[in-house]
């Protein structure tokens, strides 16, 4: 047989096909397109962390320093930084050298009753160069957060938040004054920075993509032709309800970037 005539009995047959296919079309591909859907979406939950169940049995965290439990009501990161600050100069661990430009000074023997995170806080502040000081502000802000979530397992978030409200509220106030945080704003380079960096090194799932709502596409068929996606008109997500899987059940900060 000659390929001109294959070739044409190909097409007459490919357009006879097409002819039957196209009145039926969506009956073929929706199903496709659902199943990639939902391949996709057992795909993206993969990038979330899987939730964990732990027993609050041991009540009430104490001991915790104001900035400590501040973290953990998920205070501002410039509130936390001057809190850190007043204590420091309370304890006389640091003083203003001079005002403009900022410069900040602290002896070397430090007082014994500061703890390790105190101390390095105190010597950041005497760092001159900007931009090493922000690095080491973060670093120290990831440390003292992840710490501070292990030490909370077992312990409940919510009676210990509630516990130390009191202390929080009035340490807040005073590093809220003008003075203090124009101090915090010239020591931190960037607080936007800052708090993206630290939001994300301690909790790394919070800023990921998810499927908040239904592709357009695919909403008649999704929802028998009601025009909705999800529950209510809202999608689902793509942990599958997984909302708090870095809440862990008394992690330090809930999520370490609430509110901030």
């Amino acid at each position: 047989m000659e390929p001109g005539l294959v070739a044409l009995l190909l097409f007459i047959i490919g357009f006879i096909l097409l002819g039957l296919i196209l009145p039926h079309w969506q009956k073929i591909v929706n199903p496709i397109i659902k199943i990639s859907y939902e391949v996709v979406t057992v795909v993206r939950k993969r990038e979330y962390l899987p939730p964990r169940i732990f027993i609050e049995g041991f009540g009430i965290k104490r001991g915790l320093n104001e900035f400590e439990a501040a973290l953990i009501s998920e205070r501002p990161f410039n509130e936390i930084l001057g809190m850190m600050l007043i204590n420091a100069m309370e304890k006389g661990a640091v003083r203003i050298a001079s005002r403009e430009p900022l410069r900040l000074e602290s002896d070397k023997l430090l007082p014994d009753l500061m703890s390790r995170d105190e101390r390095d806080f105190v010597r950041i502040c005497s760092e001159r160069n900007v931009k090493k000081r922000q690095e080491k502000f973060i670093n120290l802000l990831i440390k003292i957060i992840k710490t501070i979530s292990n030490e909370m397992r077992g312990f409940s978030h919510k009676e210990t938040v509630n516990y130390f409200a009191i202390v929080v509220d009035a340490a807040s106030k005073k590093a809220n004054f003008e003075n203090i945080q124009n101090i915090v704003y010239e020591l931190v380079d960037d607080m936007d920075e800052l708090t993206k960096k630290v939001t994300k090194a301690t909790n790394p799932y919070k800023d990921a993509p998810i499927f908040k709502e239904t592709p357009v596409y695919m909403r008649r068929w999704w929802r028998g032709g009601s025009g909705h996606g999800g529950s209510g008109g809202h999608g689902g997500c793509a942990c599958a309800g997984c909302a708090c899987a870095c809440a862990c059940a008394g992690c330090a900060c809930a999520c370490a970037g609430g509110g901030r």
